[in-house]
């Protein structure tokens, strides 16, 4: 499957964070195309593989960061095909 190429502001809905948010983690090193006039886009899959190295281990994680973590997974999911019910499904046990 192709990787999805996102507007900064497409990107900012699926993370739930603002476009202000986006630029600073571009500012902090999130990969991105820069096009011209300033214009960028991103790789979902890399957008995803920075920030699941940017996690931090915790002995007990937050509840917003298990969220986080699984948003993360199913939109990596989605990008490697596979249906997001079914992931669900198989992290609770189910087959």
């Amino acid at each position: 499957m192709a990787d999805r190429i996102l507007t900064p502001s497409e990107l900012a809905e699926l993370l739930t964070v603002s476009v202000p948010t986006i630029d600073a983690l571009v500012r902090d090193g999130l990969p991105c195309i820069e096009l011209a006039h300033g214009a960028r886009r991103f790789l979902l899959s890399e957008t995803l593989a920075w920030l699941r190295s940017r996690i931090v281990s915790r002995v007990a994680p937050s509840p917003y960061q298990a969220a986080l973590e699984r948003r993360h997974e199913e939109l990596r999911a989605e990008v490697e095909g596979e249906p997001i019910a079914r992931v669900s499904l198989a992290k609770r046990g189910a087959r």
